[in-house]
């Protein structure tokens, strides 16, 4: 799969030295979805990571006898899937299509091992997992604001 046309607009690509970018390029496979397709359900292991090469995606909250809450929306260039990273390796959200997608997938425990191997690397993906993720919770944050604030 080429990244390289995603290189200036994924904070991931972007921050990447040479040799890290063709790394991923070397280690990516490409998934389409449908209008509507689960890429991952919450809970359910999280073996992959992805990029959004194409499309919008949305991380769903699962809420007792309502439908999902959509907390954010991920369009091209953006990480999806950071639970990969964090013991124990299992979905926080639902990713739901919201248009067709492409996406750049990514194996977890190689990038695992990867990153055990490479202090440098490893350092970079958990600042932009850090980074991804306080941005995730201010979405959810605001998300229950707006589900429950209104009194």
């Amino acid at each position: 799969m080429n990244l390289e046309d995603l290189r200036a607009t994924s904070d991931l690509l972007a921050r990447l030295d040479d040799e890290h970018f063709e790394m991923f390029q070397e280690l990516s496979t490409e998934r389409d979805l449908a209008y509507d397709d689960r890429l991952f359900r919450e809970n359910d292991e999280a073996d992959e990571f992805f990029i959004v090469t194409n499309g919008i995606m949305a991380l769903e909250m699962t809420r007792p006898a309502l439908p999902p809450a959509t907390v954010q929306t991920l369009g091209t260039g953006e990480l999806l899937g950071l639970s990969w990273r964090i013991e124990p390796h299992r979905w926080m959200w639902t990713a739901r299509a919201m248009t067709p997608v492409r996406l750049a997938a990514f194996n977890a425990a190689e990038m695992r091992e990867t990153c055990a191997s490479d202090p440098e690397l490893d350092r970079l993906m958990w600042e932009i997992i850090a980074t991804q993720a306080s941005k995730r919770l201010h979405q959810a944050r605001v998300q229950l604001l707006d589900l429950y604030g209104k009194g």
